[in-house]
């Protein structure tokens, strides 16, 4: 029974090492303050106070998560939800599991994420990764 469990240890051993690891990959960021914003006529362009939006793209690419922040007249709303990614050719869908979806393009420097939100395209901007020589004091 040793020697069964034995082997069993040493063939899983290879199968797990060699798995991929699920971390994020890529962080995409937005901030609209709407009091900064006005349509002219000194009145905000936008519904909202302010927006922050967050998207988290996995390392297997087919998996995101989204968090977006909004106030309305003192009112705090946030929402997170997970979603499933196709990517083609740089048009990229992004789909949760209640069936709300939101469509996303690469800008033209293939860097910046422009998403449609609230019926308005908005750029998200990279989010640089922390770095341990410069990032710590």
């Amino acid at each position: 029974m040793k020697r069964i469990i034995i082997l069993f240890v040493l063939l899983l051993i290879p199968v797990f090492s060699f798995a991929d690891p699920f971390f994020i990959d890529r962080h995409y960021s937005l901030f609209v303050d709407s009091s900064a914003v006005s349509s002219g006529y000194g009145e905000s362009m936008f519904e909202f106070d302010s927006l922050c939006i967050d998207l988290y793209i996995m390392s297997d690419e087919a998996t995101a998560f989204c968090s977006v922040s909004r106030t309305d007249n003192g009112f705090y709303l946030t929402d997170s939800n997970r979603y499933s990614v196709i990517n083609d050719n740089g048009s990229v869908t992004f789909i949760a599991d209640n069936g709300y979806y939101f469509t996303a393009l690469y800008d033209e420097n293939g860097t910046d994420l422009w998403i449609n939100y609230d019926n308005r395209n908005y750029r998200l901007h990279p989010v640089a990764a922390f770095s341990a020589l410069s990032d710590i004091r």
